[in-house]
């Protein structure tokens, strides 16, 4: 693999944190992007509200070593990585990648995604294959989505194009005004992306595994009706905003809203026959 010029690739990576976090996951991720091979990587943590002291002591633990931005509120995902986006000098960077708190980076994603992104201009969010871990630390589902653009255009209705956590994005993208829209809850990436699909911006996945997906315990719990009503909503204005309707997409989009308002078994039933 060609060995990547720290001095020309610069990375921001966007964290958050908040009173729920798992204090040795949150070690973990820090340590799996701390420890990138061949890449200049700065890490940007927002702290969401009040949080533990057990997590307060990894973040002192770190001080040295990321950026932390605290507040005292909490407010969400998309807010706070909008808050992320406002504070450092996104000039400065020539990507910025996402990583959840409790997820764990290959030591080489950030490395292969520059290597790709460097290779192919043309393409402005880049994401990658991972596994899913469960409690028990034990892997499951390999989650490998299409590779080129063409395809996840036209499969926008029916999956998200890539993976939030395993995301690279050229910061060109937020030099150009584009934010989380903060209204929508648990669907902020999904909507960001359909705003960059349908203003020209072009996306493609590594199928390498980069990144270890945590799935706890509340991964297959149902959400409130407001975040499924906000799922709809990005799923309605996509097949027009990206030219996508069809009585097929409409039936998917009814058995969606059904599906999304089941019990949690339910849920886990169908996650694992169609993801």
């Amino acid at each position: 693999m060609e060995i990547v010029d720290q001095h020309r690739s610069r990375i921001a990576v966007l964290l958050t944190v908040y009173w729920n976090e798992d204090a040795l996951k949150l070690e973990n991720a820090i340590e799996s992007v701390l420890n990138q091979h061949g890449v200049c990587v700065v890490c940007y943590l927002a702290i969401d509200g009040p949080v533990p002291k057990n997590i307060d002591q990894i973040l002192t633990k770190y001080s040295d070593k990321i950026r932390v931005l605290r507040f005292e509120e909490n407010r969400g995902l998309a807010k706070r990585l909008n808050d992320l986006l406002d504070a450092i000098d996104i000039k400065a960077f020539d990507f910025i990648a996402r990583m959840d708190a409790d997820d764990i980076s290959t030591p080489d994603r950030f490395s292969k995604q520059v290597n790709y992104l460097n290779e192919h201009q043309d393409i402005d969010v880049l994401g990658t294959a991972l596994v899913e871990i469960g409690e028990d630390g034990k892997k499951g589902f390999t989650k490998v989505l299409p590779a080129c653009h063409e395809d996840l255009y036209y499969n926008f209705l029916f999956r998200c194009p890539v993976s939030h956590p395993t995301v690279m994005l050229r910061t060109r993208v937020f030099l150009g005004g584009y934010r989380y829209n903060e209204r929508f809850l648990n669907t902020q990436d999904y909507e960001l992306w359909m705003r960059l699909m349908a203003d020209g911006f072009r996306f493609a996945n590594l199928p390498d595994v980069c990144l270890r997906f945590s799935i706890g315990n509340g991964f297959y719990k149902r959400r409130g009706i407001r975040k499924v009503k906000n799922e709809i909503y990005v799923k309605v204005r996509a097949m027009f905003k990206l030219n996508l309707f069809s009585i097929k997409a409409l039936i998917f989009i009814v058995a969606f809203f059904i599906i999304r308002v089941s019990p949690a078994f339910v849920q886990k039933i169908v996650y694992q026959r169609f993801r």
